[in-house]
């Protein structure tokens, strides 16, 4: 008994925003080599945490640093994955930095 899978949703995540596009790129040229359907990719919002730090422990409470985290996210939905497909996803080599999350969903 073989189970289908219906869709491959690819969650690419990243702090620099040329990293996150390129390795979305080679997500898609996987899928397209390999005849699969693609939507996307997705631009998630992205979210942005800033941090306050004081710049003496012990005086000058007033003066304080701002820094900023900004983290990129890219969605692409693989329809009607092939096993080259889901087999060319695991060994595809991205870059440093960039978190890449792949969930199926069965029919």
């Amino acid at each position: 008994m073989a189970v289908k899978i219906k869709k491959l949703r690819v969650k690419i995540k990243g702090y620099d925003a040329k990293v996150v596009e390129s390795s979305s790129k080679m997500v898609l040229e996987a899928a397209y080599s390999t005849g699969s359907k693609v939507l996307g990719p997705v631009l998630l919002p992205r979210r942005r945490r800033i941090y306050c730090v004081t710049r003496s422990p012990h005086i000058e409470k007033r003066s304080m640093e701002h820094f900023e985290k900004n983290s990129h996210v890219r969605l692409i939905d693989i329809l009607e994955p092939t096993v080259q497909t889901v087999d060319s996803l695991q060994h595809l080599e991205l870059p440093a930095g960039v978190d890449v999350e792949v969930k199926s969903l069965l029919e």
